[in-house]
């Protein structure tokens, strides 16, 4: 396995840093991330594992959700500060909340999505591009996007605000959080590409609330606008939904104001 291509099945686990050394009666071979021992298995037709050792098992959701409760578990104070600096943000203490925490396998940050039945189904790393080398969140190989700040979500609420991206989820959130009436619930899509018909899962999240989308600008503009584009396709799928209503942030049809040096 190693130098090998990986199968479908192990995508996930590879992803998330695991390094399958050897193969026996279909079943792929690592140091299991939660006990250090050499008995991690896992099939290569289904992603079903198992450890011998400290007997945790199931399939990659479980898998994931094991990784992210215990990275979530031993997380330095120290680096939420750090990271809270360096996505100005105010407090540590709202990255905690949205689970964000760093990988005990690799290192980097987690972030965690949620299905519509509030589950931990996704957990994206924020790894650097190998084309970019800018700093990206990507989803877990193999499986599909989900929502950010669904377990923050409070039903009793009556306006929804949809960002997209995390990082601009966590700025409207910690604010919110701090006025004495809150501005409502405050959920993010992964980016631009992930909005599309799969929003219609959560539609319960949207029926009934005042629905503000708030997607960036797209200046400077490069080929399509992207996030006027996407701001547009969620708000014909959301209406969907039966929202009260839903407003948008218009920075006119080329996705960024012509008035402002800037663009917006």
């Amino acid at each position: 396995y190693c130098g090998a291509v990986v199968k479908e099945s192990l995508r996930p686990f590879a992803f998330h840093g695991l390094q399958f050394i050897s193969a026996r009666s279909g079943q792929a071979i690592a140091s299991c991330p939660f006990c250090s021992k050499q008995k991690f298995y896992a099939n290569d037709d289904t992603g079903e594992w198992d450890c011998k050792v400290c007997q945790r098992r199931g399939n990659i959701f479980t898998f994931i959700r094991e990784l992210w409760k215990e990275s979530k578990k031993y997380q330095p104070l120290k680096e939420l500060e750090r990271l809270a600096r360096e996505r100005r943000l105010l407090f540590p203490e709202t990255l905690d909340a949205w689970g964000i925490c760093q990988s005990i396998i690799t290192k980097e940050w987690l972030v965690p999505g949620f299905n519509a039945d509030r589950k931990l189904t996704q957990l994206y790393i924020w790894r650097r591009s190998y084309q970019t080398k800018k700093l990206t969140l990507y989803a877990t190989a193999g499986l599909k996007h989900q929502l950010f700040g669904v377990d923050q979500y409070q039903p009793r609420e009556t306006k929804v605000w949809l960002c997209e991206g995390v990082w601009d989820a966590l700025t409207l959130w910690e604010i919110s959080s701090r006025l004495k009436k809150g501005l409502g619930n405050v959920l993010a899509v992964p980016g631009c590409g992930a909005v599309g018909e799969s929003l219609l899962q959560w539609s319960n999240f949207f029926s009934g609330k005042v629905v503000s989308l708030v997607f960036d600008n797209d200046y400077p503009i490069r080929g399509e606008a992207a996030g006027y584009n996407a701001t547009k396709r969620a708000a014909a799928y959301l209406s969907k939904t039966k929202p009260r209503e839903i407003n948008w942030l218009k920075w006119s049809e080329r996705g960024y104001s012509e008035k402002y040096a800037n663009g917006f």
